[in-house]
């Protein structure tokens, strides 16, 4: 679906409708899949996320998603924090290359503490220039791989995409 959630549509590699910033899949239909349920099932996942919050986690949701080239603004191409608990971790897996013009992924290293300095406090989306004045412009990190690439994040830290130029 995009944002019309009672829209659905079909999706192949050579027909992705334009007028969307972002196409969702539910979570209902992908933890049906057996590949999702192995990678939940049997991989390192869940002891990494343990690990790292130093609990037992729980699988709050599963996301796959698809960005398209589009026009106007996309707040997830705009730098914001997820506040989804105490303590979370999320597993990105590129499905296909990526780069800056097919939709890096950035992160401000620095940024996780949850009381972030005051003029940044607010779950609202923040100008590159602004974040990147106050943390260090050398702080910020662009995730870019081969379809296969895989790693975890904190987005409590302030993250975004990178708008996709072409896919």
């Amino acid at each position: 679906h995009g944002a019309d959630f009672d829209r659905p549509f079909s999706l192949s590699p050579n027909s992705i409708p334009e007028g969307e910033p972002r196409y969702n899949w539910w979570m209902h239909d992908l933890v049906r899949l057996p590949v999702i349920q192995r990678l939940i099932a049997e991989g390192p996942y869940s002891l990494l996320a343990q690990e790292y919050l130093g609990c037992r986690p729980t699988l709050a949701h599963v996301t796959l998603f698809l960005d398209r080239p589009h026009p106007a603004v996309y707040t997830a191409h705009t730098y914001h924090y997820d506040n989804e608990g105490p303590g979370f971790l999320k597993f990105f897996f590129y499905l296909t290359d990526v780069d800056i013009a097919t939709g890096a992924h950035h992160f401000i290293r620095g940024s996780l503490d949850h009381r972030k300095p005051p003029r940044f406090a607010r779950a609202t989306f923040y100008r590159d220039k602004d974040l990147l004045a106050h943390y260090g412009a050398e702080r910020e990190l662009v995730a870019t791989g081969s379809a296969g690439t895989i790693f975890a994040e904190d987005t409590a830290g302030f993250h975004r995409g990178n708008a996709i130029v072409h896919h």
